[in-house]
């Protein structure tokens, strides 16, 4: 039955009204924030293509060179009709480091994506290819930038730093944490990282009791024992004339902390803030025996790795050991493995440790995790995981093909190494060593 009330009546018909309004308002402003995000993504993906530190693994940003082409091209060609547009994409191709420069482009491309709806569908699968070939993205924090500038953290400031009190009873720790290093001559930032990682591990909030901390240092000889040994339960030097063995080091450590329950293999420059230790543990005892406690590696720019490392050491005031990206900035690497692995010691043996045939960077880490995957799965934890930042080494062995390639080929022999050597043995290059000298008599 129909109201006969007529201020009733124009009442519901203002009310209807009005929530049509508030229903376009809501749509446009979902508009608006998705043509942000857009914004923010095909401006990431120009400053991923120019900036140095952005270079995680070069053979991938040569297959990318495509895609970032496009992107060029759509930022060209909104240039011709916003010349605003183009006036931030110039300042960029000089100082690709410029947050103020992307901020201001992103919310132009933005704004104009708002008055052209018909090209942000091209506009967006530009970004798409560009973020899906590389599977790096632009991460600014919103904070990023801003307040004053950290100041840099040299290798020797770290040296300084007060050794935490270490574990008397390592041998009942139920989690060995395992970091390989090595320190080429002429790269310093290394040192400094392992330092910083080193000093974030002694300042953990789980129980020092529960956990060791072991590092394994390989080269022609040692370069930092005296200033590490004081950080770690056990310091090991590894002789090697040649190229860096992250397996060979991970599999000597295992070796040696044989009543650990638990392993956590960790990258010298991933910096884990002060809960990371104990978050992970949780998980693993509990039941996981594989696990991965990060969704994403933020590979930090120079400045921003003081910025982190003043977040989490006692460097200064507000060092209270945990990081906010907020103020980072960085490239975001989705999905990859390795950098800090957590596994039972059981669960390592079982699938034979890692593979010592790899020598230089790269395939290590995946051929370790395919193995676990295909022995039971490995169980990835949301978060993020800063990475700090250091010269990137040379990942190709001729500008295209990456180190250890054709062992994808070559499965591992069966009982273990191909030499015949047995798993971690602490004199596996020595005969390199001997004929080095005898080539030189």
């Amino acid at each position: 039955m129909g109201c006969s009330n007529p201020c009733h009546s124009r009442c519901v018909q203002y009310l209807r009204q009005q929530r049509c309004n508030v229903f376009a308002i809501e749509a446009d402003r979902l508009v608006d924030v998705r043509n942000e995000e857009l914004g923010r993504r095909v401006f990431g993906q120009y400053v991923v293509s120019r900036d140095p530190g952005a270079v995680v693994d070069e053979a991938t940003m040569r297959r990318a060179r495509a895609a970032h082409d496009a992107v060029d091209a759509v930022l060209a060609e909104i240039a011709r009709h916003e010349p605003a547009v183009g006036e931030q994409v110039h300042i960029l191709s000089r100082e690709p480091g410029s947050v103020a420069a992307f901020r201001t482009g992103a919310r132009l491309l933005a704004r104009w994506l708002d008055r052209h709806p018909a090209s942000v569908p091209h506009v967006a699968q530009a970004a798409d290819d560009a973020e899906y070939s590389t599977l790096v993205t632009y991460h600014v924090g919103e904070l990023a930038g801003t307040g004053p500038r950290s100041a840099g953290v040299p290798a020797d400031r770290l040296a300084g730093l007060p050794a935490p009190g270490l574990n008397p009873a390592k041998d009942r720790a139920e989690l060995a944490v395992v970091v390989p290093v090595g320190f080429p001559e002429g790269q310093p930032h290394r040192q400094r990282n392992c330092l910083a990682v080193l000093h974030a591990l002694n300042r953990q909030r789980l129980d020092r009791s529960r956990y060791r901390v072991v590092v394994v240092e390989q080269g022609p000889r040692p370069r930092a024992d005296e200033v590490i040994a004081r950080l770690v339960d056990d310091y090991v030097f590894a002789p090697n004339p040649g190229d860096f063995n992250k397996s060979w080091a991970f599999q000597i450590a295992v070796n040696l902390v044989d009543s650990a329950t638990f392993l956590c293999l960790l990258d010298a420059d991933a910096l884990p803030d002060a809960n990371y230790l104990g978050n992970a543990l949780r998980h693993l005892r509990a039941g996981e025996s594989a696990l991965l406690p990060f969704t994403d590696v933020l590979h930090l720019d120079e400045a921003c790795t003081a910025v982190a490392l003043h977040q989490v050491l006692p460097l200064g005031p507000g060092g209270g050991g945990l990081v906010d990206d907020r103020w980072l900035r960085g490239f975001r690497m989705t999905g990859p493995v390795g950098f800090s692995v957590w596994v039972s010691r059981e669960r390592y043996l079982s699938v034979g440790g890692h593979d010592e045939r790899c020598r230089g960077w790269g395939y290590e880490d995946i051929e370790f995790h395919d193995r676990l995957v295909a022995s039971g799965g490995v169980r990835r934890l949301p978060g993020m995981l800063p990475h700090l930042w250091h010269p990137r080494p040379l990942m190709t062995v001729d500008g295209v093909t990456g180190a250890n390639t054709h062992l994808r080929r070559l499965p591992r022999p069966a009982g273990g190494q191909a030499d015949g050597s047995r798993p971690g043995d602490p004199d596996r290059y020595r005969s390199e060593f001997e004929r080095s000298e005898h080539a030189h008599r």
